[in-house]
């Protein structure tokens, strides 16, 4: 690369975060402020934000045409400082929960995006069963139980845009196959607070997933217990969903959530 070329790639970088910090500033503004401010064409300006709106950074108001910030940057920052709180936090507690139950713990968080989801904890015990699930790897959200309950809590919008041309792969015979079916189940989700894979993306696994929530309220990860569908059918399925809310508010708790 000619140093014209990386000159001028330094200064598109910082005509970006200029373009972002005034959007942050002034929550909402019009083309020809911007390019006031930024003291550059409208033309210019145009296609930077252009840009910025089709890798979902910016948003335009199709009425007044101004332009404002989009959710994705808090959503990378979530990702970027939440995830070592998140698993720190967790590690104070999860330990426990797994030793009780005598199961496996997740911890997830979503990757809209992908549309899947990204485990970053994992707690094996025991009897862990041997699942394809590891911290790094993603997951779908149609057929875990983790990749449900997040969807679920994303938001009207989000989740018409990720549900809009998702592929529903079929992994065992009661994977969910299509939107109708995977709309009633967020519903249903949203109603009771937690969500299951009843052997949706493994055959012989079944999962409950609840929500983690951060100190404005909003879902940033969820939290699940895997068993054998055998061991399933042999526990108390409300005494350890009660146990594993109790274990997801305290962990809540120390992110910041206050209830009410």
């Amino acid at each position: 690369m000619d140093n014209n070329k990386a000159q001028n790639n330094v200064v598109s970088v910082t005509k970006v975060f200029t373009i972002l910090e005034l959007l942050s500033e002034a929550k909402e503004i019009s083309l020809a402020e911007l390019s006031k401010k930024l003291l550059m064409s409208k033309s210019t300006a145009f296609r930077f934000l252009q840009t910025m709106k089709d890798l979902g950074y910016v948003n335009q108001d199709k009425h007044t045409e101004l332009y404002t910030l989009s959710t994705k940057l808090y959503s990378l920052s979530t990702k970027a400082l939440g995830t070592a709180d998140i698993t720190k936090i967790a590690n104070r507690y999860i330990h426990y929960l797994s030793k009780d139950l005598k199961e496996t713990v997740h911890i997830a968080i979503l990757d809209e995006e992908a549309k899947k989801i990204i485990y970053i904890y994992k707690e094996n015990y025991n009897y862990a069963l041997t699942m394809m699930s590891q911290v790094g790897k993603k997951a779908p959200l149609h057929c875990t139980g983790l990749g449900k309950l997040l969807l679920a809590y994303c938001g009207a919008e989000s989740i018409d845009q990720i549900l809009s041309d998702y592929h529903y792969e079929l992994f065992t015979p009661k994977t969910i196959q299509n939107r109708e079916q995977m709309e009633k189940e967020l519903e249903k989700i949203r109603s009771c607070g937690f969500s299951e894979d009843n052997n949706e993306h493994e055959e012989n696994v079944h999962c409950i997933a609840v929500p983690l929530y951060d100190q404005f309220g909003n879902v940033v990860a969820a939290m699940s217990i895997s068993w054998s569908q055998f061991r399933f059918d042999h526990m108390n399925r409300d005494e350890a969903i009660s146990k594993i809310k109790a274990c997801a508010l305290q962990i809540s708790h120390d992110l910041g959530y206050h209830e009410g």
